[in-house]
This record gives structure tokens, sequence and C-alpha cells, in this order.
């Protein structure tokens, strides 16, 4: 592979490496957050890092059921589709498995071609799913996947925290109750 532009390939990898550091300081600012707070900021900031036209997001509760529908958009799209019309679409594009899902998908939606990366949210699907998209014919480029691959990965690891920490609180909850009950019978 030849490079036709040395200096605008450097600028081109000091960005990637840019938006890199800035997906994974993400967990920092994630640390004890509710998923939803997660799944917010990793939107806004897919977004905005990736330039692109929408992000989709599906995030399961802990019994693998639909919790939250998100669906942000550029101002590319006058008016900005629901996130149950678009997660219906997108189901129809993916499927039901997730070990099956194309990489990349590239189909008409509201009369503008765009192509989508569905992102796992954990190894089995087990927290949700992230979909990118953009009307970019090259869309998406492998400086963009390694982003989306990484702010997909951190987070997963954040909601996995989420969910242990919230258990935590529910079985020290649980203790409390235990002991004030035992207590009471006690007196």
């Amino acid at each position: 592979m030849r490079l036709e532009d040395p200096i605008q390939e450097v600028k081109r990898l000091k960005r990637c490496i840019n938006d890199v550091v800035s997906v994974v300081a993400l967990s920092a600012m994630w640390a004890g957050s509710e998923p939803s707070q997660v799944v917010r900021t990793l939107i806004d900031v897919l977004l905005g890092v990736l330039d692109l036209d929408l992000v989709y997001a599906l995030l399961k509760d802990a019994n693998g059921e639909p919790l939250i529908e998100m669906v942000r958009v550029s101002s590319v799209w006058e008016v900005a589709p629901q996130p149950q019309e678009l997660g219906a679409v997108l189901h129809k594009w993916l499927g039901d498995n997730p070990q099956e899902w194309p990489s990349v998908v590239q189909k008409p939606f509201r009369e503008r071609d765009i192509s989508i990366v569905p992102l796992r949210l954990g190894l089995h699907y087990e927290f949700g799913l992230i979909v990118a998209g953009s009307q970019r014919t090259d869309f998406p480029q492998q400086t963009e996947r390694l982003i989306l691959n990484v702010a997909s990965n951190q987070a997963a690891i954040e909601l996995q925290e989420a969910r242990i920490l919230r258990e935590q609180k529910n079985i020290a909850h649980e203790l409390e109750r235990q002991v004030a009950e035992r207590t009471h019978c006690i007196v």
C-alpha cells in the first residue's frame, strides 16, 4: 500500500489516536453511573467524534428484556426517527441472531442510503446493541471501526460494573432488612 500524502496520513492517525483516547477516558466519567447515562453519553460521543448521521441504542435489563431504546441523529434529518421505528427496521435488516449480523449493512432508510454498523454490547449481546450509521458510502473506515469497537467494549464493561453494583446494593438492602426484622423480633 502506497501512501498518497504522508502528511495527511499522519494527521488522520493523530485524530484517530485522540478519538480512541477520548473514548477510553469515558470509563472514568461513567464510574457509578446508571446504565441509561452510560448509553446516552456513548451515543452523544460517537455522534460527535465520528460525525455520524445516526446512532441507535437498545439497552437490555438483566433478564434480556428491552429496557431503553434511544436514537440520536445529526442535523441532516428534518424529523428524527422514533427509536421504535428504527429498532423495527434494524431488526428486519439484522435478524434475530447477533452472531450472524453482518459487519456493515447498506440499505435505504427514509429515502436516504445509509451504511450501518451494528455492535453488540457484551460478548453475547447481553446488554443490548449500538448501531452507528452514516450516509457516506465509505463508512466505516478502518479507524472508525476501531473507535466503534473500543467504544462498545468500554460501554459493555461499564454496563457490567453497573449491573454488579446494583446487585450488590440489592443484597445489602436485603441483609439490612433481615437484620432489622430479626432485631425487631428479639426486642
